[in-house]
C-alpha cells in the first residue's frame, strides 16, 4: 500500500457508505452494522466523489449529542481490496457491494392516479 494511504488509529474507524443525501452528507454503516449520518470533511470536497459502497476512513464527532461522522478518507479499490485482505474490513465484508444497476430512482408518490406513459408511444 502506498505510505499516504492512513490506517485506522484511536478515534477513527473504516465505514462503507449506504446512501447520498445530498449537500455532502451520506448515510455510512460501521462496526456493528449501525448507520450513521456522515459529512464530507471541507478538505475532502474537491478530492473526488463519494459513491455508495465506497469505503471511507471517519472520525466521530465527540461534540454532538446525536452520533456524526466526517469523512477523513475516501479509499480507491486497490487501497480496499488490500485492508480487506489484511483483515481490516471483515466487519464490512457481509455487506454486498452496491452497482450502479442496484439503485432505483422514484418519481412522483406510487398513491397518484396518474396515468402512466411509455416513453415508446410517444
Amino acid at each position: 500500500m502506498k505510505n499516504n494511504v492512513p490506517f485506522k488509529v484511536q478515534g477513527t474507524e473504516y465505514a462503507r457508505i449506504t446512501k447520498v443525501l445530498g449537500g455532502c452528507k451520506f448515510t455510512s454503516l460501521v462496526e456493528g452494522h449501525h448507520e450513521i449520518l456522515t459529512s464530507l470533511r471541507g478538505n475532502m470536497r474537491n478530492r473526488g466523489r463519494v459513491c455508495v459502497g465506497d469505503t471511507v476512513l471517519v472520525s466521530r464527532r465527540d461534540f454532538q449529542k446525536t452520533p456524526h461522522l466526517d469523512i477523513l478518507w475516501k479509499y480507491d479499490e486497490i487501497s480496499t481490496e488490500r485492508l480487506t485482505k489484511q483483515g481490516h474490513l471483515d466487519h464490512l465484508k457481509d455487506i454486498t457491494d452496491i452497482t450502479a444497476d442496484d439503485v432505483v430512482f422514484e418519481y412522483g408518490s406510487s398513491d397518484s392516479n396518474e396515468e402512466l406513459v411509455n416513453i415508446d408511444d410517444i
